[in-house]
């Protein structure tokens, strides 16, 4: 049973660009992105409905679409100054997000990127 996804690196990732990379991961409560981390994928952690904890890198330019849509346990997110671009529904139907942190780097947020988060 996956709980927690910590990737830590000591060398450059770049981005997880892989699509659906931990999608449906049920059980999963916390993402901790190292600061190498320059994009995140589509769907990446789609429908991983228990995440409660989100550290994005503070490398981060671009978050894909659906990247976290159905987080419904996040309650707070903080989108790193950086972070120019948010993809489509990156956040869609996080019912329980109640404060959301924007950077000023934001150029684009892409249709419904906060869709549904009606907390």
């Amino acid at each position: 049973m996956l709980a927690l996804i910590y990737v830590n690196s000591g060398e450059a990732v770049g981005g997880m660009h892989g699509d659906n990379a931990f999608a449906g991961c049920d059980n999963l409560t916390a993402v901790v992105l190292p600061d190498s981390v320059e994009e995140l994928g589509r769907r990446a952690f789609e429908n991983c409905f228990s995440i409660e904890y989100v550290k994005l890198s503070s490398s981060l330019k671009y978050v894909g679409g659906y990247a976290f849509v159905d987080a419904h346990a996040l309650s707070y997110l903080e989108i790193p100054e950086g972070v120019e671009n948010i993809g489509d529904s990156a956040f869609s139907d996080c019912r329980s997000l109640k404060e959301l942190v924007l950077p000023s780097t934001i150029k684009t947020l892409d249709a419904f990127a906060f869709k549904g988060c009606s907390s």
